[in-house]
C-alpha cells in the first residue's frame, strides 16, 4: 500500500491526515473515546505492524 505518502507532496499529505481522521471517527463513535484504541484505527487504514 503507497500510504507513505505523509513525507511526501502536500497535497497527499492532506489525503492522508483526512483518511485518518475519517477512521479514528468511525472508531471514536462506535467504541467512544476512552474505548478507541490506536491499533484499531491503523487496522482500520490497512497499516500493519512492524
Amino acid at each position: 500500500m503507497g500510504e507513505r505518502s505523509i513525507i511526501t507532496t502536500d497535497g497527499r499529505r492532506t489525503d492522508t491526515r483526512d483518511r485518518i481522521r475519517a477512521a479514528a471517527m468511525e472508531v471514536f463513535s462506535e467504541r467512544g473515546w476512552a474505548g478507541a484504541t490506536l491499533r484499531e484505527i491503523a487496522d482500520r487504514l490497512g497499516i500493519t505492524r512492524s
